[in-house]
């Protein structure tokens, strides 16, 4: 595991969890910020508004098919 291989876990841990935390709600707030300032009128109502947003600036662009999305169940056999 990675806390085995780290120096001082108990301040290194709390301290990468904040920064995810911070990382994500940046990532986050900067993909909302943009896809409301490049969506077209269509936005609001739309049922994939980042896909909306992207055909905005990139024309005929389109979302990957949802099974590539999927996951995907491993079994084991005994």
């Amino acid at each position: 595991m990675a806390v085995e291989e780290a120096r001082n876990p108990g301040k290194d841990i709390p301290r990468a969890l904040v920064y995810s935390f911070v990382t994500l709600a940046v990532v986050g707030i900067s993909t909302l910020s943009v896809a409301a300032g490049v969506g077209d009128e269509n936005l609001p109502d739309a049922a994939d508004p980042l896909v909306v947003a992207l055909q905005s600036v990139i024309p005929g662009a389109t979302a990957p098919a949802p099974s590539s999305l999927a996951c995907r169940t491993v079994t084991r056999s005994t």
